[in-house]
């Protein structure tokens, strides 16, 4: 979905600045995000100011957030496609189940023009957000004591149904939840 599968056609103002938050509210696909033709200039992401960046393209895992700014230029002459495309990499297990991998939206800021175009990228190369800096200037955290690894992987189990593997052991969800199991054993929960 775009716009919560509204219109993709997003109306603007020439000369003015937009602030855009783009979610990816999948449960398990990322998202390539690309304004060809405008910066975006990022401020926020995940809820919390960074220190303005400017990017072409970013990838927003599931349930990643940023907030960008987008100028349209006084002397705009037409209207801008952008692409929204999901990871190319379907679900590990099943066949491909017939999902638009891309859609095109469009900056559009003159509603006689066409918006016939699309924006095709032949590679993405998503800003690495790893770089992103606090606006206080406060560091990173102190050095760290302990480190511990977490290698998440999918794999399949003895019966062959896929799972998500931590250290290379598939996780099976209890069948009851922990807090269940401790209100209602009571002598037996010591």
């Amino acid at each position: 979905l775009l716009n919560e599968g509204g219109s993709s056609k997003l109306s603007l103002d020439k000369g003015k600045t937009y602030r855009f938050r783009l979610i990816n509210f999948s449960a398990f696909a990322a998202c390539m995000i690309n304004f060809n033709s405008h910066p975006m200039k990022i401020i926020m992401q995940d809820g919390s100011y960074i220190t303005e960046t400017e990017a072409s393209q970013v990838r927003l895992d599931a349930a990643q957030r940023y907030d960008v700014l987008i100028s349209i230029a006084d002397n705009s002459a037409s209207n801008y496609p952008f692409l929204f495309a999901l990871d190319v990499n379907p679900d590990f297990h099943n066949p491909f189940l017939g999902w638009n991998y891309n859609k095109t939206g469009y900056l559009v800021t003159d509603p006689s023009k066409s918006t016939t175009a699309v924006d095709v990228v032949h590679v993405f190369d998503p800003i690495d957000d790893s770089l992103f800096t606090d606006p206080t200037g406060a560091g990173i955290l102190s050095p760290l004591a302990k480190t511990i690894t977490l290698d998440f992987a999918f794999c399949f189990d003895n019966y062959s149904i896929p799972r998500a593997c931590f250290n290379g052991h598939p996780y099976v969800p209890q069948l009851v939840p922990s807090l269940y199991s401790a209100a209602t054993t009571g002598e037996d929960n010591d």
